[in-house]
């Protein structure tokens, strides 16, 4: 049984090692540098990390933020305000500068929205693409 579950699980020709929980704990979000020719210059992005991510989509899912439970009880998010500036939303929680330092918040969500929407989207493509969200 147990070579079975192996055969199962390693499906690369040279299988990965198995991480210890250091090893897990080291790893790196990963990054990548896209050029925006809509803003003149590149933009460094890099993935979600896993609470980010939940964050995301719990406020796609219209919770309110800060998690508030009687909030979400009596007054959900509607539609409008869930999708509002989803762009800039998640752009905002992937622009980084060179260091991996964010470069937004979530107080710059509207005005990053206001940008050119051909540039959030090529942008928005790429940090869906690195998190794991398409």
């Amino acid at each position: 049984m147990k070579d079975q579950e192996t055969t199962a699980v390693e499906t690369e020709e040279t299988p990965l090692p198995v991480l210890s929980k250091a090893g897990i704990l080291a790893t790196e979000l990963r990054r990548v540098c896209v050029q925006v020719p809509e803003m003149g210059g590149r933009v460094w992005l890099q993935e979600l990390s896993s609470s980010q991510r939940d964050d995301y989509e719990a406020h796609m899912l219209g919770q309110p933020e800060p998690l508030d439970l009687h909030a979400i009880m009596t007054k959900p998010l509607t539609p409008i305000e869930k999708w509002k500036d989803a762009r800039a939303r998640l752009l905002s929680m992937s622009i980084i500068d060179e260091e991996g330092n964010r470069l937004f918040s979530k107080t710059d969500i509207e005005a990053l929205g206001s940008k050119s929407g051909k540039a959030l989207q090529r942008l928005f493509n790429e940090a869906c693409t690195l998190s794991g969200l398409s």
